[in-house]
């Protein structure tokens, strides 16, 4: 537990960071913004409880390059004899945690903007890693009332024994 807490704590004094940096940029110039966002999502039924907490920060500097960067933990606990292989229902509880980053530049001509972006979020759970990365564009014209959009993105797995 302490090298997976260990391994994690660079992403997430990455995300302290971008949200210090929000909340300093200097609102009277107007040279940079930024978001940070906060969600707590809840599913419950009768044996299946979700719970996932996610936080998502983004910064733009002025010249339109900006950095963004997520983090999601899912905890799932269920009753049930399949799940924690006994002869009676327990609560088995299992945990993904999800982090990403995203950085991209916007570039504008006239009435038209061109808009590149690369991105790779990673994945894990007991019994599997998961790597996704992509790069994606849009083309806006017409004073960005038409938009062309395209990405590519490549999804790794690696699913582990129990």
């Amino acid at each position: 537990m302490v090298a997976v807490a260990a391994t994690r704590a660079p992403f997430i004094a990455l995300l302290c960071w971008l949200a210090c940096a929000t909340a300093a940029a200097d609102a009277s110039t107007g040279t940079w913004s930024g978001s940070v966002e906060g969600r707590g999502n809840y599913f419950w039924e009768r044996s299946t409880r979700v719970l996932l907490p996610a936080l998502r920060a983004q910064l733009v500097a002025p010249n339109d390059l900006r950095i963004g960067a997520h983090y999601a933990v899912d905890i799932i606990s269920s009753a049930s004899i399949s799940q924690t292989g006994g002869a009676r229902d327990a609560v088995f509880t299992e945990q993904r945690h999800a982090g990403g980053l995203l950085v991209g530049k916007a570039f504008s001509w006239d009435a038209a903007e061109l808009d590149l972006a690369a991105h790779v979020t990673y994945s894990s759970e007991n019994d599997y890693d998961s790597w996704l990365y992509g790069l994606r564009g849009s083309f806006s014209w017409n004073e960005k009332n038409s938009t062309l959009f395209a990405g590519v993105s490549r999804l790794d797995d690696t699913v582990l024994s129990n």
